[in-house]
């Protein structure tokens, strides 16, 4: 985790999501799905982005910081209203 966490921080996105999903296999937490979201995000890959972002949320909801980059991440993606939503 930590070390794909590094890899996102560095601007490294494909070995990033490789090393995030392969700790996925043994450990998920929000840090793992955020960063996911955001090197997918940075890959333009916004269905997962959006989808890994959300993960996060529902994983514990009252956190606030995952719901915070799915409306950036519609905000930045031209989707307003779902953005308005969140």
């Amino acid at each position: 985790m930590n070390y794909g966490k590094a890899l996102a921080m560095g601007e490294q996105y494909e070995k990033a999501v490789d090393v995030l999903e392969q700790a996925k296999q043994f450990l998920n937490t929000t840090i793992i799905e955020t960063a996911l979201g955001d090197s997918y995000k940075a890959l333009k890959k916004d269905n997962k982005s959006e989808s890994a972002y959300q993960h996060a949320g529902d994983m514990i909801p009252s956190r606030f910081y995952p719901y915070y980059l799915l409306a950036n991440l519609y905000e930045e993606s031209d989707q307003h209203k779902k953005a308005v939503s969140i």
